[in-house]
């Protein structure tokens, strides 16, 4: 799944795959996600002037799983 840096600095998830901006990539497996939200990976491929804060990283784990359960037709898959 797609993680991307708009052109105003946001971040958000890119469940289309078709945003415009700097995108980053995790799979769709909970590690994935955990290893892409803690420590500097999103800050280093999206090339971030600042870290992400803590609220942020909740968001993209909300917009996340709400894309990744969209897909799997609302079973319980969680990032």
């Amino acid at each position: 799944m797609r993680v991307v840096r708009d052109t105003s600095g946001r971040v958000s998830v890119d469940g289309s795959g078709k945003l415009s901006g700097r995108g980053a990539y995790l799979c769709l497996e909970d590690t994935c996600w955990e290893r892409g939200l803690r420590g500097s990976y999103l800050e280093k491929r999206l090339l971030l002037s600042a870290p992400l804060s803590s609220d942020d990283r909740d968001r993209l784990r909300r917009e996340g799983q709400a894309v990744i359960l969209s897909r799997a037709g609302g079973e319980g898959v969680s990032p």
